[in-house]
């Protein structure tokens, strides 16, 4: 939804819905030139895989249960690792706490800034920038949105999409449709080279905080959605927590120990 996510992709879920659509997204992303006639056209996908991890006690039961759920709806790559699996096959994952894991190898991640861009060329529509949505069209008669009010003038259409991300909930309102969004800060750090981060690593994830990080050449990407973090209104300036990259640091070398020697050598430029 936003170039500045984690602009993962997986099909790890837990419900049916869910690794149904993910399955068929990545499917598309892997032949996005092809699919939307753009020859050549890349967008950077990386299927170096998601690996879930815990150090809970009931963690193997947990993770296996799901695993085993995830592979009946037809998610057959997915596998479930003991906590020595986890250390034999990546050593940077090295915490003795860790109980089990979970991988998948078709996941990953992508270029989002590459993907809206080549969605947008190949769609072949015209894009107004700088132009503002002040009201939605209704036919009363049919009951249904005709088309929308800009500040340039009307446009009549006979559907309207609306993906504004966190100001979808404001564009909605104006045909009288309250959407339940809870609109909560992210935040995500990068880290420039360094010759500790594993970049053929996958994007690991800590199951029981939610810290996680992938490489980004010639680096990596760290965020964490912490749950003391409270909903707000929409901002065009989202202020930073200027303590996250500590946290996030704190956060990822509990089961990556590695990240501990790599805090201890970074600088801000």
């Amino acid at each position: 939804t936003t170039s500045r996510s984690m602009e993962g992709m997986r099909a790890q879920f837990v419900e049916p819905e869910n690794v149904a659509m993910m399955r068929e997204s990545i499917a598309f992303y892997q032949d996005f030139a092809e699919r939307t006639g753009l020859a050549g056209y890349d967008v950077g996908v990386h299927q170096q895989g998601y690996l879930f991890l815990t150090t809970a006690a009931d963690g193997p039961q947990r993770l296996g249960q799901r695993v085993a759920a995830q592979r009946a709806m037809g998610l057959s790559d997915v596998e479930f690792l003991s906590g020595d699996q986890v250390r034999q096959h990546f050593p940077y994952a090295a915490a003795e706490e860790i109980t089990a894991g979970a991988f998948r190898q078709g996941d990953g991640w992508l270029s989002a800034h590459e993907a809206c861009f080549g969605f947008a060329r190949a769609s072949g529509a015209t894009m107004l920038l700088n132009t503002a949505v002040i009201g939605l069209t209704i036919d009363a008669a049919r009951g249904c949105v005709a088309g929308v009010e800009t500040d340039r003038g009307p446009l009549a259409a006979p559907q309207v999409i609306i993906a504004a991300g966190p100001y979808s909930g404001r564009v909605a309102s104006l045909a009288g449709v309250e959407l339940p969004l809870r609109i909560v800060r992210r935040h995500r750090v990068t880290i420039g080279q360094h010759p500790l981060i594993p970049q053929d690593a996958p994007m690991v994830i800590d199951q029981d905080t939610g810290a996680h990080w992938r490489p980004e050449k010639p680096g990596a990407a760290l965020a964490w959605a912490q749950a003391h973090e409270p909903p707000g209104e929409p901002l065009d300036d989202v202020p930073v927590n200027p303590r996250f990259v500590h946290e996030v640091l704190e956060g990822v070398y509990r089961l990556c120990p590695f990240w501990l020697e790599v805090a201890e050598t970074l600088r801000r430029d």
